[in-house]
Order: structure tokens, then C-alpha cells, then sequence
């Protein structure tokens, strides 16, 4: 009876230790099958959970804290941060606000309750905000930076690593096969049935912020909230030119409804009443130390020179003017109007190629809306090249009639490039006049006209742009042009139609321009007739890859009288925008004379970009470089058949440069760089 027992008793347990060895042995090293399983559960998991359409609203409580270990004067150049350049070197910022959620991105978010001790309550290093809500489920975690790792996509880019965590869930280990700012290091604890990120750490460096980031998901009862944190907290350090500054991030996502204001106010009592978690001491003291500064800097209301004190008070808000907006972009929004100016000295807004030289622009963007598709927009452009000393100017006014039909009429007022006259050339070189100073801007014109253009859709795929354009080109050198008697003033006026087709979004857009000079109206002089075609493509290949192409030609038919050689789209920018403007699609090494002596062109440039192409794999650099480019150019024009032009760029935190090669009929040609700033771009 004790052999049977005990023989009972083996056959009980035995099974249960086996599978408990097993289990053991599979959570310390899962078969491939399992992790890959469960990996692919959690790439899938966003896609079964909710569609990409619904919507939901969070109240979102956050607290900022800030210290300043090391600054000197260069932090006055930094933007945001000029409120916690000088004074105090602790700061806290507290707000409560309500955002809406489509999916699992914000797309709205409105502050409603304030304070803090940053002067104005202004918010320093903003950037931080795209940190606090990370779409971790998508292919970029912040926005259009950072490839996450729980994304199928980015798969290639880390090595995962599983271990067990408790019965139910499961901890994913991830780290990055190369070293670069892109990427993350990191843990997520996983649901082992469902693939829900629970809570996850994320450590990197972008932008020149260093982040450990901690996110606590939303429940799996609330299916929408499960994809958007509950908590989230960020440990980062920003280093520039020997500043050094902590910043303290929490954010708390609440679904529950507290009665906040319609409106933004500043009131601290409200939030103590509605502050989520309590304030360490550290906290308090800063506010208890701002509060004691604030009422020392009270006057006396009973000595006070009343004059003096007004005139002390106008001093100082003019100085707070210009100390606010020299550096910083100037902001206000109401419910319909809105108004942004770019700083007076802004590093983003300099440029340099060896071609067109220094630059440097401002701009205004301004907006008032009837209604949430019929709005005004008033986005004035001024610049300067120092290569050719010229003021360039636009001042583009645009009413948009239903943004759902792209319906808007435009007017246009501006400058452009100085163009030569192929007559006027001709005769200055036929010319034997002894007599006659010669210069370099002889044949050269100065440019303004006016355009006037309205769009409507005529279907969902293709759009009819009318207009006029109204040309005044007068002589740079209107003595000499006199001594030979000839004319110093040129004026146009053409009629442009222009039709514009798009088979889908993952089609091209193919357009045709067709312009015609009337002469005699407005003192029009000459006459013409131009044909342009063109046609852009842009293709999101994924993991912040790109793909651009970009092809078209154009012809003048009228040559019955000499004319200005001056295409819509096949012109030398002298104001460039930065990386993703004009790189792709234009010739970086091409001078003006190229542009203003055919009579036709064809053309085609290329760029691919990618994170991790060439430089960024190298283990110092790729610390530092966002993306790179490879460039590629053809074109053909009457002296230049063909012409091709190759080149290689990349962006970092700093700066964008690019070197470019051009090559004419076969043999080399020319070699030249660009030069953007980047720094401080998305601040």
C-alpha cells in the first residue's frame, strides 16, 4: 500500500514538476516560435484594438521642473529659453488642459488652467511635450522622429530580447544595432496574451536632449486609453555651449472630469485645489521663494514718484519687447485669428552656398478664419543676399473660398532674380563705343511683378488655376542702356492657365502651364508665349525614408520678338528654406546665366533620404545625424546636353550641408557645398 501510494502520489506529481521545469526552462529562454509570436502580437496590436478614426478627449495635468546646473550668456541665443536665462535657477511650470485624441495621436489640445515661475508662464523647451505622449505603436515614436521599436517596420534597426516577468506578462529587452540618435534603448513590460504594452522605459538623445522616458499605459478595459499613456515621466538634460539644464517632466492623463475654466487663467489656488499629486519639497520651496521675490519687487505705493514709475514702466516693457521678440518668435491666437513672426536674430534662417552665397529671411505667418474652411492668410517672406546685395521680398495674400475644394484666389506681390535680355546683351556686345563704362550688371534687369491667381477643383482629381501676371523689369545700368539707346524698362502682362491631375495620393502630380503676353495693356512691351510642364512625387517609404522625383521641361512658342528667358519652374533660388525645401528639387550648382539663355529645358532630379545610409553608420556620427540624402540631377537645355549634377547631404542636430558635383557633357565641372542651420529647428 505505501509503494502504490507513493507510486500514485509520482504519477500526480511528476507531470506537474515537468511542466513546471519547462516553464522555467521556456521563460528563461523562449523557443523562437514563442518570441516571435509574441513580437508579432505586439506590432498588431494598435491595428485590432481601435480603427484610426476614433476619438476620445483626455484631461492632461503637467508639471515641469527645471534647473540650471551651468548657463553663461549663449543661452540667451537658445529660443524658449530665454526666460530661465537670467534670475533664478530653479523654475516649475503646472498646467491642466484638455486634449482630444484621434487614434492615438493629439491632434487638439487646450490649455485651460496655468501657473508656474517661469516669467510670463512661458514654456521653455517645448519639444519636451511630443516626449510625454509617444505614439509607441506607430513606425515613429515623437511625432516624425524616432523609430520605435514596437513597430514591424523597424524590426532590422533592434535586437529584442525576452525574459519573464510575472505569470501574465512578459519583459521585452530592446537595444539598437547601431548607435544613433534615432534610435532607442530600452524595456517594455508585454501582456503575454495580447501584446499590450503595459509600462516601458525609453533612453536616447535627439535634438540635444538626453531622455529617460517612462510611460505607464492606459488599462486594457478602456481600449482607446490602452494606446495612450496614463503617466508619463521624463528625465532629460540639454547641453549647449557649456549650459547645462535638468528637466523634470510629468504628465497624467485622466479620464475622470474635472470642472476646468472655458477659458485660460493663471491662478495657483486652483491648482492646488486640482493638482493630481503632491509637490515634493524642493518644489515648494521654488514657489515659496518666487512668491517672497514677486512681493519684494512690489513699489511703494505711499514714496512712489508716480510719474517717474510711469515712465521706469514704459522703459521697461519696451526692453521686454525687444528682449521678448529678438530672439523669440512672437505668438497670439484668438479663436479666429492668429499671428506668428519669426525673431528678429534667428540662426535657423542664415544659409550659405557657394553659388548664391549668404542669406538670410524672416517671415510672418498670419491668419484670420470665418469658418474652419474659409480663412484669409497674409504670409509675408523678406530676405537678403549678401552674395549680390538684394532685398528680396513676398508678400503672397491668399483668401481660400472651401478648403475642401481647394477653392482660393491669390495675389502676389514680389521681387525676383535680376535677368538678362538677350537683345539687350547682343547689342551691349556688338557695341564698339570706346567711350562706355563697362560693369558686370550691364545686361541685368531688376524684377517685380504682381500675380493674381484663383484654383478650384473641378473634380477629386484635378484642379484649374486662372491668373494674370504683370511684369516690371527696369535696367541695373540705365546710363549705359541710354548711351546706346535703348530701353531700360520692360513690362509684361500675361494671361496663365495652369491644370493640375492627380490620379491618387500614391500618384505623381502632373501639371501644364500655358502663358501668353498681350502687348499694350498696362504699357506692355513684349511679347511671348510659354508651354511648362512638371510633375513632383513624393513617396513615404517608411522608418523616415524618402523617396523624391521630380521631372518637367518647358518651351517658348512665340519667337516672333525677343523676350526674358524666365520659366515658373525652372528658376535660381536665392532664399532657400532649409533641407526641405528647394535640395530636391533644384540645381544647386547652376548660375543665373544657365537659367536665362534657353529657350526650352527638360529636366529631372532625384533624392532619397534615409536615417542610416553611409555617415550615420560610423559609431561617432551617427550619434549626431537625423537623416541623409543622396541627390541626382539631369537637365538639358540648349548649351548643355546633358548636364548631370550628384550629391550627398545629411542633417544633424546643428546643421544641414550638402556637396555637390556637376558634370557637363561628360567631363567634370564644377564642385560646391550648401549650408543650412538646423539648430534649435523644431524648439
Amino acid at each position: 500500500m505505501v509503494v502504490n501510494y507513493r507510486s500514485n502520489i509520482l504519477r500526480l506529481v511528476l507531470p506537474v514538476i515537468l511542466l513546471c521545469i519547462s516553464g522555467n526552462i521556456f521563460a528563461q529562454k523562449p523557443t523562437s516560435e514563442s518570441d516571435d509570436w509574441l513580437l508579432q502580437r505586439l506590432f498588431e496590436y494598435k491595428t485590432l484594438t481601435i480603427s484610426h478614426s476614433d476619438t476620445t478627449t483626455r484631461q492632461i495635468y503637467t508639471k515641469h521642473t527645471l534647473k540650471s546646473l551651468r548657463r553663461n550668456p549663449t543661452l540667451f541665443l537658445v529660443p524658449t529659453m530665454y526666460s530661465i536665462a537670467k534670475g533664478q535657477r530653479d523654475y516649475i511650470r503646472e498646467s491642466f488642459g484638455v486634449a482630444q485624441i484621434v487614434g492615438a495621436d493629439i491632434i487638439d489640445y487646450q490649455p485651460k488652467l496655468l501657473c508656474g515661475t517661469i516669467r510670463k508662464n512661458r514654456l521653455a523647451m517645448p519639444i519636451l511635450l511630443d516626449y510625454i505622449t509617444p505614439d509607441l505603436y506607430s513606425e515613429l515614436l515623437f511625432g516624425s522622429n524616432v523609430l520605435s521599436p514596437f513597430h514591424k517596420d523597424n524590426k532590422r534597426y533592434y535586437e529584442y530580447q525576452w525574459s519573464p516577468h510575472t505569470d501574465s506578462t512578459a519583459m521585452l529587452i530592446f537595444n539598437s544595432r547601431l548607435n544613433n540618435t534615432q534610435l532607442v534603448d530600452g524595456w517594455a513590460a508585454v501582456d503575454n496574451k495580447t501584446g499590450r504594452i503595459i509600462s516601458c522605459q525609453l533612453k536616447g538623445a535627439f535634438d540635444m536632449i538626453d531622455f529617460n522616458l517612462h510611460v505607464d499605459m492606459g488599462s486594457e478595459q478602456d481600449k482607446h486609453g490602452s494606446l495612450v499613456p496614463e503617466r508619463s515621466d521624463i528625465s532629460s538634460t540639454f547641453m549647449f555651449l557649456g549650459n547645462k539644464v535638468e528637466y523634470q517632466l510629468v504628465a497624467q492623463y485622466d479620464n475622470h472630469r474635472l470642472t476646468l475654466p472655458d477659458t485660460l487663467i493663471t491662478e495657483q489656488k486652483l491648482m492646488d485645489a486640482y493638482r493630481p499629486m503632491e509637490l515634493s519639497s524642493i518644489e515648494k520651496q521654488i514657489y515659496r521663494q518666487y512668491n517672497w521675490d514677486k512681493q519684494m519687487s512690489q513699489p511703494d505705493t505711499i514714496r512712489r514718484d508716480t510719474l517717474v514709475e510711469e515712465g521706469i514702466d514704459v522703459g521697461k516693457k519696451a526692453l521686454e519687447l525687444i528682449e521678448d521678440n529678438l530672439l523669440s518668435s512672437i505668438k497670439a491666437n484668438s479663436e479666429r485669428a492668429s499671428i506668428r513672426v519669426s525673431p528678429l536674430l534667428d540662426p535657423l534662417k542664415l544659409s550659405y552656398s557657394n553659388r548664391r552665397g549668404l542669406s538670410y529671411r524672416m517671415k510672418i505667418d498670419t491668419k484670420y478664419s470665418y469658418t474652419a474652411n474659409r480663412y484669409i492668410t497674409l504670409k509675408p517672406r523678406v530676405g537678403y543676399n549678401f552674395k549680390i546685395n538684394k532685398l528680396y521680398y513676398s508678400t503672397p495674400l491668399r483668401y481660400t473660398l472651401d478648403e475642401r475644394k481647394n477653392n482660393w484666389v491669390e495675389l502676389l506681390f514680389a521681387n525676383g532674380n535680376r535677368i538678362t535680355h538677350s537683345s539687350v546683351s547682343k547689342a551691349i556686345e556688338e557695341s564698339n563705343d570706346s567711350t562706355v563704362m563697362r560693369s558686370d550688371d550691364d545686361d541685368q534687369f531688376n524684377d517685380q511683378y504682381l500675380k493674381l491667381h484663383a484654383n478650384t477643383a473641378i473634380s477629386s482629381k484635378v484642379d484649374v488655376a486662372l491668373g494674370i501676371t504683370y511684369h516690371k523689369r527696369k535696367a541695373a545700368n540705365k546710363h549705359l542702356l541710354n548711351q546706346l539707346g535703348l530701353e531700360t524698362c520692360y513690362k509684361t502682362f500675361a494671361p496663365t492657365l495652369t491644370l493640375s491631375y492627380r490620379p491618387n495620393m500614391k500618384w505623381p502630380m502632373f501639371s501644364v502651364n500655358y502663358e501668353r503676353s498681350i502687348k499694350g495693356v498696362l504699357g506692355s512691351n513684349i511679347g511671348y508665349e510659354r508651354w511648362e510642364f512638371d510633375s513632383s512625387f513624393k513617396r513615404d517609404l517608411g522608418s523616415l525614408r524618402k523617396l523624391n522625383i521630380r521631372t518637367g521641361g518647358g518651351f517658348y512658342t512665340d519667337k516672333s520678338t525677343n523676350h526674358f528667358v524666365d520659366f515658373e519652374n525652372f528658376q535660381e533660388e536665392y532664399l532657400p528654406e532649409g533641407w526641405d525645401d528647394e535640395w530636391t528639387g533644384n540645381f544647386q550648382l547652376l548660375s543665373s546665366s544657365w537659367y536665362n539663355q534657353s529657350k526650352y529645358y527638360a529636366r529631372m532630379n532625384a533624392s532619397y533620404e534615409s536615417p542610416l545610409m553611409l555617415v550615420s553608420r560610423l559609431p561617432l556620427a551617427g550619434k549626431y545625424i537625423e537623416t541623409e540624402r543622396l541627390y541626382l540631377g539631369v537637365l538639358s537645355i540648349e548649351h548643355t546636353r546633358p548636364y548631370f549634377e550628384l550629391g550627398y547631404g545629411f542633417t544633424c542636430r546643428y546643421f544641414s550641408v550638402g556637396a555637390f558635383t556637376g558634370f557637363l557633357n561628360g567631363s567634370f565641372q564644377e564642385f560646391g557645398c550648401k549650408f543650412t542651420f538646423e539648430l534649435f529647428r523644431r524648439w
